[in-house]
């Protein structure tokens, strides 16, 4: 991978759309949305072989969306980071197979329950990103903002497709779990 982000790179370079003293910077950044491209792709395929294609959607883009605002758990390394994420990824479909009645006969608790968590929790800062106050107000008005127009699709979703719904819940689930493993982690 490595090798091929240097090559796009240096094409960059050599057009003058990227200064030469940037070189480094870029190659970590292509790199890194590289690895997080293929491990998005591997996901998506991986659902729609077991037959879990919108699920793997739903969370996908709920998992992402809301993790940039809340924080949590981060692994220390890349590998690290994508074998977690991966192992997050199998439980949400573990989740949602085995606890399905669960999750959709006490919905709306397990949601005020998350949504509780993130009011008081979020963001979770990570120590090697300290996030500035104001930062961090917006961040918190995001989550919530978010959690709340989840908390919408979950409600409208409930009676006529409630596997959408269960999988949004799933992942709310999910996050909060990560932003109390990243505040043990931190000693909060």
């Amino acid at each position: 991978m490595r090798k091929i982000t240097a090559r796009i790179v240096h094409f960059f370079i050599e057009s003058k759309v990227i200064d030469e003293t940037d070189q480094e910077i870029y190659e970590y950044g292509l790199e890194i949305l590289s690895e997080n491209v293929m491990l998005t792709v591997f996901l998506l395929l991986f659902g729609v072989m077991i037959g879990k294609g919108i699920e793997t959607c739903i969370f996908l883009f709920s998992f992402c969306w809301l993790r940039r605002f809340c924080g949590g758990y981060h692994a220390k390394t890349k590998r690290g980071c994508h074998i977690a994420t991966f192992i997050t990824y199998i439980v949400f479909l573990l989740g949602i197979v085995a606890f399905y009645k669960v999750v959709n006969k006490y919905m709306f608790a397990i949601y005020f329950v998350c949504l509780l968590i993130l009011i008081v929790y979020a963001p979770v800062q990570h120590k090697n990103k300290v996030l500035t106050e104001s930062i961090c107000k917006k961040n918190r008005i995001k989550a919530i903002g978010y959690t709340l127009l989840f908390g919408s699709i979950i409600y409208i979703f409930k009676f006529k497709l409630p596997m959408v719904s269960v999988a949004v819940l799933a992942t709310l689930i999910e996050v909060a779990l990560l932003m109390i493993i990243g505040m043990r982690e931190n000693g909060d």
